[in-house]
């Protein structure tokens, strides 16, 4: 029995390979192996399976940002967004670039429910640095355009990152997590990387990897 898990991934590879205009309803139906008639009892039509892995892409980026900054000082707040960004970004280039890319396909209602989504994880960048320059362990005046470098700086990882590329994932992380504190004047030492939320990143987050 197909799950709804697997016709979100089967529509990530068909959206992301061909586009969102060019594929049709048979299209997802073949890459989750399934018949069309069997794909329209999980999702009315493909927009709402596009629509759908939006959401849960967006969700588990909340998720995992909740679990990243909670009960931590702002320097460790900043290292543990970073570090669960570019995780995400290097795993999850098929899911990204349809988030991404096909948003506008949506309709101005859904498409705004989703910009607001996306406004609320950034919201937690926000208060980290916010937070920073309020208890002095970060040396910036502009927290709005410092939090879009950052956020520009990881999600560009999910159109050069190559699993059989000379660095390994830990030792990107660590360098994107250095030129953010650098970027933010904190001048103390990273934490390093949690493997219980390392866990948690990789086994739940976006379509491709449910």
């Amino acid at each position: 029995m197909t799950s709804y898990a697997e016709i979100q991934r089967a529509a990530v590879r068909t959206f992301s390979a061909a586009g969102y205009a060019a594929t049709g309803i048979r299209d997802i139906a073949a890459a989750a192996g399934v018949t069309s008639g069997a794909l329209y009892l999980h999702a009315a039509n493909k927009l709402a399976i596009l629509e759908s892995v939006m959401h849960f892409a967006l969700d588990e980026l909340m998720r995992v940002a909740a679990l990243a900054t909670e009960g931590h000082a702002p320097a460790s707040q900043l290292e543990r967004l970073v570090r669960a960004l570019v995780s995400v970004q290097a795993t999850n280039p098929r899911t990204v670039s349809v988030v991404d890319g096909e948003l506008r396909f949506l309709p101005p209602e859904r498409r705004a429910e989703i910009v607001a989504k996306r406004d609320r994880y950034e919201r937690y960048w926000t208060d980290a640095l916010a937070a920073g320059v309020a208890d002095g362990d970060f040396n910036l005046d502009e927290v709005t355009l410092t939090r879009l470098a950052l956020l520009e700086m990881c999600n560009g990882v999910a159109h050069w990152y190559q699993p059989a590329g000379p660095l390994g994932l830990d030792r990107i992380e660590d360098v994107f997590v250095q030129l953010a504190l650098n970027l933010v004047g904190y001048a103390g030492p990273p934490v390093g990387p949690d493997p219980a939320l390392r866990s948690r990143l990789l086994t739940c987050e976006p379509a491709e990897q449910i």
